[in-house]
């Protein structure tokens, strides 16, 4: 599909420690692809806001968070964007995930904490099965990744960021909350 992936390792023992250093290599080759290189990069996070406690992401120009229809996911959200205006991120947006209803999609509307939305990505029981057996959710979920493309082009097309710039050349995938693959997380994530 000509996309190039780099997967950065996790923790892969209790008690071995952070992924500091892991870290540090991460913020580095983002900083050289993104602003001596010129490219597009999209960056999908880990659950959680550690990467912006680390300033891993502080090279990008935007940050997209992917919420599901609950209070404790949209209040990650918030946090989410608290801590990215430390490092000076402020142009983020907000999608919402696993949506089953128009009660879902409004909820989200209404609870969103000042972030534009760009779309929905509609539940579907396919994405963690597919998981389950390897295979990409992509394929697996054509809704889904129809919705999510539709979400790329209103980016593209209808977005400006605070400056009036054009759509970002960099972009981060924040997840927050303890977001699962299973559908049932009540966590600010991303699929």
């Amino acid at each position: 599909r000509g996309i190039k992936l780099l997967e950065l390792g996790a923790v892969e023992k209790g008690g071995s420690g952070c992924i500091c250093p892991e870290s540090v290599l991460l913020k580095q080759l983002v900083s050289h692809i993104l602003l001596q290189r010129g490219e597009v990069v999209l960056m999908d996070m880990y659950a959680g806001v550690e990467h912006l406690g680390r300033a891993t992401a502080d090279a990008v120009n935007a940050m997209i968070v992917v919420a599901e229809p609950t209070a404790r996911s949209l209040a990650t959200a918030a946090q989410i964007k608290a801590l990215a205006a430390d490092i000076g991120l402020t142009q983020l947006f907000l999608i919402g995930s696993k949506v089953q209803s128009a009660d879902d999609r409004a909820y989200i509307e209404s609870h969103s904490p000042g972030l534009r939305v760009l779309g929905h990505l509609p539940y579907a029981p396919q994405v963690p099965a597919a998981d389950r057996e390897g295979k990409a959710a992509h394929d697996a979920a054509p809704e889904t990744a129809e919705a999510s493309n539709a979400d790329q082009q209103e980016l593209a097309e209808g977005n400006s960021g605070p400056s009036g710039d054009d759509a970002p050349d960099s972009m981060s995938d924040s997840e927050g909350g303890g977001s699962s693959d299973d559908g049932g997380s009540d966590g600010a994530g991303e699929d």
